[in-house]
């Protein structure tokens, strides 16, 4: 059996990563949304990007099998589930903590987005991540949860266990496979 740490690659991003989306960062980490919907992610301890060294192998992997697995949910398990529903995961990022937040609507002079921390803030026996969101306006926050590994000494050296984004193939039947699962002489 081959080793799942041989099958991917891993590269470590770098600590206070920030991903933008029609915001201008005033002076970072405050921002003001330009242009609605904005969001922004905040990754205090950065992220680590784990790849499939060998997508094509995952490709031709679902070339072979596609109906089978269609056939299995729809006929075997009785799920009510389209075509293209299905996806092959061939990478993603993972962290341990994160901070993201959506504006709804434009900016007023007022509004403001600001990214805090607490360097105070003791790694043991923590009820909540050491930052937080500070605003003013229609803006929906959120932190990651407190999670075992970050309660540990130091987050930074554990596994990450927050998936923040995934890359893949969507698996396609043509319009003949799936007319073919989807017949009532199946069912």
């Amino acid at each position: 059996m081959v080793s799942i740490k041989r099958m991917i690659r891993e590269y470590v991003l770098g600590l206070a990563g920030y991903i933008f989306s029609s915001l201008q960062p005033v002076r970072p980490p405050t921002y003001k949304c330009s242009d609605p919907p904005g969001a922004v992610l905040e990754i205090p301890n950065g992220a680590t990007l784990y790849q499939a060294r060998n997508t094509l192998a995952f490709r031709d992997l679902a070339d072979r099998h596609a109906e089978n697995w269609y056939r299995y949910m729809v006929i075997n398990r009785a799920m009510d589930t389209h075509n293209k529903s299905l996806c092959i995961i061939t990478a993603c990022i993972k962290c341990n903590e994160w901070a993201i937040a959506l504006f709804d609507g434009p900016s007023t002079p007022e509004n403001y987005l600001e990214f805090i921390t607490d360097s105070t803030a003791s790694d043991h026996h923590r009820s909540r991540p050491p930052f937080d969101w500070k605003k003013s306006g229609p803006i929906l926050t959120k932190v990651s949860p407190i999670t075992r590994n970050a309660i540990v000494v130091n987050a930074m050296d554990e596994e990450p266990n927050q998936c923040i984004f995934v890359r893949g193939y969507q698996i396609i039947l043509s319009d003949d496979a799936w007319t073919r699962i989807r017949a009532p002489s199946n069912q």
